[in-house]
């Protein structure tokens, strides 16, 4: 469901604080975008997003770290198509771990974030792009892959394939990508989805993290 354009992209919301809740709706409304579903309770968040099918899940953590991963994980196992934004008070190491393995496309700290950061993230998102926080990002990486497994990886992607995550490494859509690439966007996603198949990930964030593992590094264009 990426690919969505600003006045088309539709969102879910999951707050447990009414407040919270309403004024993000009413900033998401006021940027032009659409709110598809507003919710308290992660049972009937679910039953909003099967109903409404937004192209964005915004989930509020609200210091129910364990609850929010459990709901990141089943949103991506029903709705791999959707993406999925995380709003947390603590966004370190483990936090952004944990919400990323679970399938979520970015995680924003509400401490540090304005409203056009979180605007720009849910549009981003709704493309297809990964938001990854600059100061928790390296610390991901800690465990590296030997160099023979990165010789063995790397050889069964082609030079394009190679090109294309590199961009992905960026957090780059795949609108961005084909334009710097010059291709198609249609060809970004069919060479997209080799990458899932070959490196054995289920999602695009899990790709990125892959690539740096890996010692692919963004373009210098990006």
């Amino acid at each position: 469901m990426s690919g969505a354009t600003n006045l088309d992209t539709r969102l879910a919301l999951l707050a447990n604080q009414s407040l919270i809740r309403e004024c993000i709706a009413r900033v998401i409304q006021e940027s032009g975008l659409q709110v598809a579903a507003l919710s308290g309770d992660a049972a009937e968040f679910l039953h909003h997003i099967d109903q409404t099918r937004p192209h964005v899940a915004v989930v509020d953590v609200a210091g129910r770290l364990e609850e929010a991963v459990a709901l990141v994980e089943r949103l991506h196992q029903l709705h791999p198509d959707i993406g999925i934004l995380v709003l947390a008070d603590d966004i370190g190491p483990g936090v952004v771990d944990r919400c990323f393995q679970a399938g979520a496309n970015g995680c924003l700290d509400k401490r540090n974030t304005g409203v056009d950061s979180l605007v720009d993230a849910v549009q981003s998102v709704a493309r297809g792009a990964s938001i990854f926080p600059a100061q928790s990002f390296e610390s991901l990486l800690q465990k590296r892959q030997e160099p023979d497994t990165r010789v063995r990886v790397l050889g069964q992607l082609s030079v394009r394939e190679r090109e294309v995550l590199a961009y992905i490494s960026a957090g780059a859509d795949n609108l961005k990508i084909a334009s710097h690439l010059g291709i198609s966007e249609r060809t970004v996603k069919a060479h997209v989805s080799s990458l899932y198949r070959k490196l054995n990930q289920e999602n695009r964030t899990q790709i990125a993290l892959l690539a740096r593992e890996l010692g692919i590094r963004p373009p210098a264009n990006v």
